[in-house]
């Protein structure tokens, strides 16, 4: 498939010059992860799942298992987790309240299995979690620290932190 899209060539002319983009000839996925369970979760407070992410992943052989760190009180049985982001600080109470979520998390982890979490997923290792009116929600506890909600932005973009190990 080619794509042509017409750029000016200076704010003079009035023919706009065509450049063409060709479409590169699609390679394989390697199966990678052929035989890899992945946990996903996937309710209210975890709800920014990219579909493209999720067709890369089964593309290269994995098998996504979704489930409810709201409503399930255990894990599936899976090779490795996918926190991803959403709004957990909507949802303290039932987060906080979901002991047994919390303990199949610790669980996962003390086995060695990976877990990747970004934004709201990674709010929720945390300890706790301080929503913007003040109320706070103890959370899964696999990583030390209390994230507290800001009235405005405070930070944009990728951030760091030295950690233990790199």
């Amino acid at each position: 498939m080619n794509i042509k899209l017409f750029i000016p060539s200076d704010s003079n002319t009035a023919t706009p010059d065509a450049v063409t983009f060709i479409k590169p000839d699609a390679k394989p996925v390697p199966l990678l992860l052929s035989g890899i369970r992945i946990g996903i979760a996937c309710d209210k407070a975890f709800s920014f799942i990219y579909p493209a992410n999720m067709d890369t992943l089964r593309a290269m052989g994995a098998t996504l298992v979704f489930f409810s760190p709201l409503a399930d009180t255990q894990l599936p049985d899976v090779d490795s987790l996918y926190l991803p982001g959403g709004y957990p600080e909507l949802h303290l109470v039932t987060l906080q309240n979901n002991v047994s979520m919390k303990a199949a998390l610790h669980s996962h982890f003390e086995q060695g299995k990976l877990i990747y979490a970004e934004c709201g997923g990674l709010l929720y290792l945390l300890e706790s979690i301080t929503n913007k009116v003040g109320e706070r929600g103890a959370m899964a506890g696999l990583i030390s620290g209390h994230a507290v909600m800001q009235n405005r932005l405070q930070g944009l973009g990728y951030q760091s932190a030295p950690m233990p190990g790199g």
